[in-house]
């Protein structure tokens, strides 16, 4: 079984993610009420572990900025994950701490409001990277200890 055949699996997975519910992501309410401190921020930045939604996230801005509305959407129709507003948005700031996406503000017109845009930048490009092979690694051991089952 290849990587793409057991994306479904995982989806169901990262539908039921909950931003730091799993203990693999520290919660991103946790690290505001923080003190900002370098001391504080930047051991959580070195160590931060990738959800499958995040590599999703991530994947979905690795060739264009995108909004938060854009990113659900496509998070529906490319993966099949419904994730509301109120999941996505403290997601998305907890991966703007750990650097792996920038946001800006960016205006339609001179009359109209900004709109917050996300983008990667090059720590999300190479984590990106990297979580993708350390899931596709993943995979094949659970594919190996299936095996050895049957």
């Amino acid at each position: 079984m290849e990587f793409s055949e057991v994306r479904q699996d995982l989806m169901l997975e990262a539908n039921n993610y909950r931003s730091g519910q799993d203990g693999r992501n520290e919660e991103p309410n946790d690290i505001a009420q923080t003190n900002h401190n370098s001391a504080v921020i930047e051991p959580i930045r070195r160590s931060w572990r990738m959800a499958f939604v995040d590599l999703q996230i991530l994947s979905l801005l690795h060739t264009q900025r995108l909004t938060g509305y854009s990113i659900r959407k496509n998070l529906n129709t490319r993966f099949g994950i419904l994730i509301s507003f109120g999941t996505l948005y403290p997601r998305l700031k907890f991966l703007e701490k750990v650097q792996v996406l920038k946001s800006a503000v960016a205006t339609r017109s001179p009359n109209s409001p900004g709109v917050v845009t996300y983008e990667l930048t090059q720590k999300g490009i190479d984590d990106l990277r990297t979580g993708l092979v350390s899931y596709q690694n993943s995979l094949r051991t659970m594919e190996q200890i299936l095996e050895m089952q049957t």
